[in-house]
């Protein structure tokens, strides 16, 4: 019998260093397979970052950021 599920697995996670400019975009990246459909939740500091524009299709999440600013500072991950 064949399990219809799977523990979510990173095949993109985040990687490396960015510098931006203030007013620059960022766009953050990252590619998890799973079942059911892992969600992705982006993380700023430490806590979670809400009311983003993030999207998410077949497994690809993306966290963008038209203009970044000061308050957008510091150090990103994810959570799945």
């Amino acid at each position: 019998m064949t399990s219809n599920r799977s523990a979510p697995q990173f095949l993109r996670p985040l990687s490396g260093t960015m510098e931006l400019t203030e007013g620059d975009e960022l766009v953050l990246d990252v590619t998890v397979h799973g079942k059911p459909t892992p969600e992705v939740e982006w993380i700023l500091n430490g806590s979670e970052i809400k009311n983003a524009n993030t999207y998410s299709n077949e497994g690809n999440h993306q966290l963008k950021i038209p203009r970044v600013s000061a308050q957008h500072t510091g150090s990103y991950c994810h959570t799945h």
